[in-house]
């Protein structure tokens, strides 16, 4: 598994870019404030959900746990903690 880079850090949010190899797997966990998963490159799936290149992925605080696995390889944008916000 690989970690991601760091791509900016905030109070609530966090922005990471993954580079899964062929294989590879992903720890999602939306319940610390979701998560929104954006495929940069390659192809990846999760229980329920086929994503190609170019596909955008909005998980809710409620959408809890799961595994993002790739057999291609894949390029992920990762953006955390930001879903559950009052937004005035």
């Amino acid at each position: 598994r690989f970690g991601g880079q760091l791509l900016h850090r905030g109070a609530a949010v966090t922005v990471e870019l993954h580079r899964l190899p062929p294989g590879g797997a992903l720890a999602l966990d939306a319940s610390g404030g979701g998560e929104e998963l954006f495929v940069y490159d390659g192809t990846a799936s999760a229980p329920g959900i086929e994503l190609e290149r170019w596909s955008w992925w909005r998980r809710p605080p409620s959408e809890g746990v799961t595994l993002l696995t790739t057999r291609t390889g894949a390029i992920v944008w990762r953006k955390r903690g930001h879903l559950d916000r009052n937004e005035g």
